[in-house]
């Protein structure tokens, strides 16, 4: 494939903190952000965020109100942001080059980190303009309703988008888990095709002791 594609593509994550909400601040967004700066050429890299700090990227708004994860939910909106999209929850360890994961054409999600519970996950997306479109026009028509009967955007996600491709179909190997790959299938170490790093729920970056080898990436 063309390498000059992504250039095309919107590497995006979203910082939001309230008084409930305080575990990510903008270091995470820093550390993404030259993760992805080291590891894609020629990109745009885009930040949503509520907090009033600088942020040392693109900002845009969270014009809706959704709180916590819901407010995921405005990187679907193409009036905001068109064109696709390579998301990154803010936990994400960059480790390898990502072209292959900005190369996409089809919507890709996560599949495999949650067990049976959900069919997909949202930590890494790539987001064509349709399925973005599509899917925001649903929600927001029932976004009260939404937010009472799923327990977050991970699970709205995974339920309303039903036809996409998944990172390990696509790119065997390059995503893994900390907690299922690094850890209970290699010692802790790195496995050795990773190049994106997902840090679901705890531990996350930020809680590894400073000679942890992913600090060599996570800086």
């Amino acid at each position: 494939m063309d390498a000059s594609l992504h250039s095309s593509v919107t590497v995006c994550c979203v910082l939001y903190r309230d008084r409930d909400h305080t575990t990510y601040d903008v270091g995470y967004v820093e550390k993404l952000q030259r993760a992805v700066k080291r590891s894609l050429p020629d990109h745009r890299f885009v930040c949503y965020s509520n907090v009033e700090e600088d942020l040392p990227c693109e900002r845009l708004p969270l014009p809706y109100n959704w709180k916590g994860w819901w407010s995921k939910m405005s990187i679907f909106d193409i009036e905001i942001l068109p064109g696709p999209v390579l998301y990154f929850d803010l936990d994400t360890v960059i480790t390898g080059d990502l072209t292959p994961f900005a190369d996409r054409t089809k919507t890709t999600l996560i599949r495999g980190l949650h067990g049976k519970r959900r069919p997909f996950g949202s930590g890494v997306m790539f987001l064509t303009e349709d399925i973005r479109h599509s899917l925001f026009a649903q929600f927001r028509k029932q976004a009260t309703q939404c937010m009472n009967n799923f327990r977050g955007d991970q699970d709205y996600i995974s339920t309303t988008i039903e036809d996409a491709e998944t990172w390990q179909e696509e790119l065997p190997d390059f995503l893994v888990s900390y907690k299922l790959h690094c850890v209970a299938k290699c010692g802790g170490k790195l496995p050795p095709l990773a190049r994106v790093v997902c840090f679901h729920g705890k531990p996350r970056p930020a809680d590894m002791p400073q000679d942890h080898w992913i600090h060599e990436y996570w800086r």
